[in-house]
């Protein structure tokens, strides 16, 4: 009795250990650095968004919660938005209404423009291997199981509006998996995460985090 016990407690240890030593991914990807941006905090940006989503998984889902793909980038544009000025990582942030690029460096007293396309919304399915539980004659069984996990791209481009070229350019990457069937809470939690680390990444330059 006392041996199975230990062997229990052993394999108790071991599961948290392995979930505490969980693998890192990076949430910030294809990085193209034309110029270093730098003194953001005395500096102004506007906020544009493509309309344009990849619309490859959670599709049931996405037109659960969204009207059309115009109304998700309207949504992730104002959240965007929301948490990049309550950052204090620009002096202002506003939203842009004009689509002509010359108009908007005429009429916005902006420094940048963030540009927010190509957002795609897919999955990804992890495989993971449970501890080995401990069966008769002391013969342990490793369990697989699969779990999903709701996957969302975004384009992030950055524009110098004074002299029109752009500064800065990378993809932001925001997942979660799917837990007890709540696929509009795990789309919604992609989506938020992808705001998460475009910021952080403006801020910090971070691109690495644990796994979800």
């Amino acid at each position: 009795m006392k041996r199975k016990i230990n062997e229990i407690l052993v394999l108790i240890i071991g599961s948290l250990f392995l979930i505490s030593c969980g693998p890192t991914k990076h949430y910030v990807s294809h990085i193209l650095n034309k110029e270093d941006i730098n003194r953001l905090k005395s500096k102004k940006t506007i906020i544009k968004a493509s309309d344009n989503v990849d619309l490859d998984e959670f599709v049931t889902t996405f037109n659960k919660m969204f009207t059309s793909k115009a109304d998700f980038s309207e949504k992730f544009k104002k959240t965007f938005r929301s948490k990049l000025k309550n950052s204090v990582l620009f002096s202002n942030v506003e939203v842009g209404e004009i689509n002509t690029f010359d108009l908007l460096r005429e009429k916005s007293r902006s420094d940048y423009l963030i540009y927010l396309s190509n957002f795609e919304v897919t999955n990804r399915i992890e495989m993971r291997n449970s501890p080995a539980t401990v069966g008769p004659n002391n013969f342990g069984t490793m369990h697989t199981t699969s779990v999903e996990y709701c996957v969302i791209n975004v384009k992030v481009n950055i524009y110098d509006l004074k002299t029109k070229r752009k500064v800065h350019e990378f993809t932001a990457i925001g997942e979660s998996s799917v837990f007890l069937f709540n696929f509009k809470n795990t789309l919604n939690k992609a989506k938020e995460r992808a705001i998460t680390h475009i910021i952080n990444y403006l801020n910090s330059g971070k691109t690495l985090y644990k796994q979800y």
